[in-house]
């Protein structure tokens, strides 16, 4: 490719063709794109979403628990993770309960869990 060059105030500049920028910028992009896409795959890996998530899950969970009065070992299945509930007697009392709720990712895993005591009026 033939390159121009031009004098401007006694300085010679070398002027590229349309073809050797267009060139330049397609390296430019693929090497921007190859990038993020290292970057989204990084950020994407990252258990913090996944535990953010299940913290979230966790405390609807006991929310939905106190408020609808649920006492009851139950399992659902929630945004691809799996949600366990375990509810006990506390220490043999009729108005207290151990409430447990776990989140168990796809593979297995406890992603989070959680236990809290809860005390039941009775409230008309």
């Amino acid at each position: 490719m033939g390159r121009l060059s031009f004098k401007i105030w006694k300085t010679r500049f070398v002027a590229t063709t349309i073809i050797e920028s267009m060139v330049a910028m397609v390296i430019i992009v693929l090497s921007f794109g190859v990038g993020m896409m290292i970057y989204m795959n990084v950020i994407g890996g990252d258990q913090l979403i996944a535990k953010t998530k299940a913290d979230i899950l966790l405390q609807d969970e006991l929310v939905q628990t106190k408020k609808m009065k649920r006492f009851y070992n139950e399992t659902k299945k929630l945004e691809g993770m799996l949600v366990v509930k375990e509810v006990v007697p506390y220490l043999d009392q009729e108005n207290a309960f151990t409430v447990v709720v776990k989140v168990i990712d796809p593979a297995g895993t406890t992603i989070r869990e959680i236990k809290e005591i809860i005390y039941v009026t009775d409230e008309k």
